[in-house]
């Protein structure tokens, strides 16, 4: 406690000031689409606000929720390339069966450069 605020140690900061739900729902939406946001993803979001020195227990799940809920962020965020379903090989009963054949008529003949 400093000066009536909670404290929290950090790994790799001095302090963390801990904040309550309505104060740490300011800070995030301040971060992610404030005047220097840039809509960034859950976990560089949390990221961010451990560097500017905040902590409280669920950020990352506040994050995640404030990402989902960002129209901006789901209209254009990158579409992920995952396939629809597993991949499997086709097995057909008859491999062979149809045979194609492309068949090329009046081509130049070449001119005999000679043996090289």
């Amino acid at each position: 406690m400093i000066d009536g605020s909670l404290y929290k140690r950090g790994f790799s900061s001095p302090l963390l000031k801990c904040l309550n739900p309505d104060k740490a729902e300011y800070v995030l939406r301040e971060v992610h689409e404030g005047s220097c946001g840039n809509h960034s993803g859950a976990r560089s979001l949390a990221r961010k606000v451990l560097r500017l020195g905040y902590y409280w227990p669920t950020m990352v799940k506040d994050a995640l929720s404030l990402v989902q809920k960002c129209s901006p962020c789901q209209r254009h965020a990158n579409y992920p390339h995952n396939p629809a379903a597993y991949m499997k090989t086709l097995e057909s009963p008859c491999p062979f069966d149809m045979w194609g054949m492309d068949i090329v008529e009046n081509c130049p003949a070449q001119q005999d450069r000679g043996s090289t």
